[in-house]
């Protein structure tokens, strides 16, 4: 009970395991230019509400691309468009801050 019919696993090919090693990586290293610009961030906000959910968008900054990836491998079917989604995410979450250069 509980079980789908044809809910099996299907074999992942050697070739597409390494694309998803490789995005995971990448993410990975999004993430970590997330947690470099977080506390490189010489602002800081006056109040404790300002303060509160200044912290809470940090994090929420910095476990996106985790989110993102695993998101994609979960909800993605293993085509195209899988792909096509973890290439959006690499684009739309890169650490701006790094990337342009804010101190």
């Amino acid at each position: 009970m509980g079980e789908r019919r044809g809910a099996r696993a299907r074999p992942v090919a050697p070739a597409a395991r390494a694309v998803l090693a490789s995005f995971a990586v990448v993410y990975l290293a999004e993430t970590a230019g997330w947690v470099v610009a977080a506390l490189r961030n010489p602002f800081a906000p006056e109040g404790l509400l300002p303060v509160l959910l200044y912290g809470v968008g940090q994090l929420l900054a910095v476990l996106a691309p985790v989110a993102w990836f695993a998101l994609c491998v979960r909800l993605a079917p293993a085509s195209g468009v899988r792909l096509r989604w973890l290439i959006a995410g690499l684009i739309l979450l890169a650490p701006l801050p790094l990337v342009v250069g804010v101190p």
